[in-house]
């Protein structure tokens, strides 16, 4: 099962009607999240050698040292054919550049849900993503990331530094939960 399908089983079981949804859930069906729970590592632990970042108009092997020593690692959870998650991005890329500007301890990993490498590297390229993804071909060796899944695209799960669960967004297609992320990358409480 791939890991569209398991979106288009949440989707159908959670009752979300979004655009193309309830077809892809009976095209592909519900499933399994991919890949196993892993052992009790850390994010950074996690992704080591499994990220990617756009550099120079190409996709490239991220910089592991770039994510050691974050205090956060919001996760978001999207995908090119998501139409949502196309308008969304935008939103999201300048809240990402507007934080970076005064906070380096945090940092966005795209976990895809495209069907292809070509479909995802072309998201990240396309939509001006600055912050790193998950490698198409190592979506299913992180595992963990995959027991925080949220029931719909887009959708966030902000971890801290030891891999607990700071927040998890409701199901939202707006900037609703950036001021949760942005007090606990400031270290203040939530509005």
């Amino acid at each position: 099962m791939n890991r569209r399908g398991y979106f288009a089983g949440w989707c159908l079981a959670a009752g979300f009607a979004m655009a193309g949804c309830a077809e892809e859930a009976v095209e592909s069906g519900a499933g399994e999240p991919a890949g196993e729970a892993g052992a009790a590592l850390l994010p950074s632990q996690l992704l080591e050698n499994k990220l990617v970042s756009v550099q120079d108009g190409e996709v490239r092997e991220y910089r592991d040292a770039d994510l050691a020593g974050k205090d956060y690692l919001l996760i978001y959870f999207g995908a090119s054919w998501c139409v949502y998650c196309r308008n969304f991005t935008p939103t999201l890329v300048d809240f990402y550049k507007e934080l970076r500007e005064e906070y380096d301890n945090f940092e966005i990993v795209l976990a895809g849900e495209d069907e292809t490498a070509a479909d995802q590297n072309g998201y990240l390229i396309d939509a001006g993503i600055p912050f790193p993804a998950i490698a198409f071909d190592k979506l299913d060796e992180a595992g963990a990331i995959w027991e925080h899944r949220t029931e719909t695209i887009p959708g966030f799960v902000l971890l801290d530094a030891e891999g607990g669960v700071v927040e998890t967004s409701p199901p939202v297609r707006r900037p609703e939960f950036f001021p949760i992320v942005e007090a606990a990358i400031k270290n203040e409480e939530p509005l």
